[in-house]
C-alpha cells in the first residue's frame, strides 16, 4: 500500500469520523461556530456532480480505503493475539464484499458535497475539462503528482517546524524562559 492510498484512507476515515464528532461536540471557539446547513441538492446535480467526481480521478480515493481499514484493525488485533491470523484473515475476507458497498456511499456523500459546493454550470464545465485530452492526462498524473507532493511536504513542514521551534525557543530565552 502506497504512502498516497495510506494517508487517502486515513483522510477519508478522518473525514467521516470527524462529521460525527462535530454533531455531538460543541465548538470549542465562538469564531468556529456551526456552518449553517446548506439545502439538499437535486438529484440532476447529485448526479453531475457523481460524474464529475469519477471524471476527475476523485472517486478512486476511495478505493483503498476498506482495504486500508482492514489492514489497520488486522495489525491492531494481531499486535495483541498474533495466534488468531488464520481465523482473521478468514473474517476479513468474508466481510470484505459487505463494506465494499461503502464506497457507493462515500461516492454520493461526496457528489453532495460537490452539488452544494459548485453551480450545475460550473461543474458542467469542469466535466467538459477532466473528459478532454488535457484533463484525461491531468487525472492520470495525479497519483504521482500526489506522492511526491505528500513527500515534498512532509520533508518542508518538518523543517519548518524545526526552524518555528528554534525561533521560539529563542524569544522565550530573551524573555529568561529556558525550555
Amino acid at each position: 500500500m502506497t504512502i498516497r492510498a495510506s494517508l487517502i484512507g486515513g483522510l477519508c476515515a478522518a473525514l467521516l469520523s470527524t462529521s460525527a464528532i462535530a454533531q455531538t461536540v460543541p465548538a470549542q471557539n465562538p469564531s468556529q461556530a456551526a456552518q449553517p446547513q446548506l439545502p439538499e441538492p437535486s438529484a440532476q446535480a447529485t448526479a453531475l456532480a457523481r460524474e464529475l467526481i469519477v471524471a476527475a480521478g476523485i472517486s478512486r480515493t476511495f478505493d483503498g480505503l476498506v482495504p486500508q481499514l482492514m489492514i489497520e484493525i488486522q495489525q491492531s488485533i494481531l499486535q495483541v493475539r498474533p495466534q488468531i491470523v488464520k481465523e482473521l484473515d478468514d473474517v476479513l475476507v468474508q466481510l470484505k464484499p459487505e463494506f465494499d458497498g461503502q464506497r457507493a456511499e462515500m461516492l454520493t456523500l461526496a457528489a453532495k458535497i460537490y452539488a452544494r459546493a459548485l453551480t450545475e454550470a460550473d461543474m458542467k464545465d469542469a466535466l467538459t475539462y477532466f473528459k478532454s485530452a488535457a484533463g484525461q492526462r491531468y487525472v492520470a498524473a495525479q497519483p504521482v503528482v500526489l506522492d511526491q507532493l505528500f513527500n515534498e511536504m512532509q520533508s518542508a513542514s518538518q523543517k519548518i517546524g524545526e526552524q518555528l521551534m528554534k525561533r521560539v525557543r529563542e524569544e522565550l530565552k530573551k524573555r529568561k524562559i529556558d525550555i
